[in-house]
């Protein structure tokens, strides 16, 4: 079983904590404790249908292709295999890509086209709620 050796404060969202009471916030947290902690979230935001669990990124795919859409130099499609089946597809296209696991330190993977991706790329130990809302206002898809 996986444990972040930190606070549970340190991996939740702002004004939105693990538990109402603060003693369990300063705890350290359980990579279980963390997925529950992720569904509550990801229900109570509706962002159910944006997550994508148990797959690795086996490539990015670059589009060049796309005229006249004007962010064509950013799309990037991301194939997945599922880490339990071994199932493969495609998503995208995304203007923006962040990588997450629970690891101590930020590692961004060298996945085949990740230099050809115009896109952002961000691991998620640097994704800041200022960030976050400039995403959310421009529209760009994650």
């Amino acid at each position: 079983s996986v444990q972040i050796h930190g606070a549970m404060w340190a991996t939740s969202f702002k004004d939105f904590p693990y538990s109402k009471e603060q003693d369990i916030n300063d705890g350290k947290v359980l990579g279980e404790e963390v997925l529950r902690y992720v569904d509550r979230f990801g229900t109570e935001k509706n962002l159910m249908d944006s997550y994508t669990f148990n797959a690795k990124v086996v490539e990015i795919k670059y589009s060049t292709g796309a005229e006249g859409l004007g962010s064509s130099e950013r799309e990037a499609t991301l194939v997945l295999q599922h880490s339990v089946t071994g199932e493969v597809w495609t998503e995208g296209p995304f203007d923006l890509v962040i990588y997450a696991s629970l690891a101590s330190e930020p590692h961004i993977p060298d996945i085949p086209g990740r230099k050809e991706f115009k896109g952002e790329v961000y691991h998620s130990i640097d994704f800041k709620k200022k960030l976050y809302d400039n995403i959310v206002q421009s529209g760009k898809k994650v």
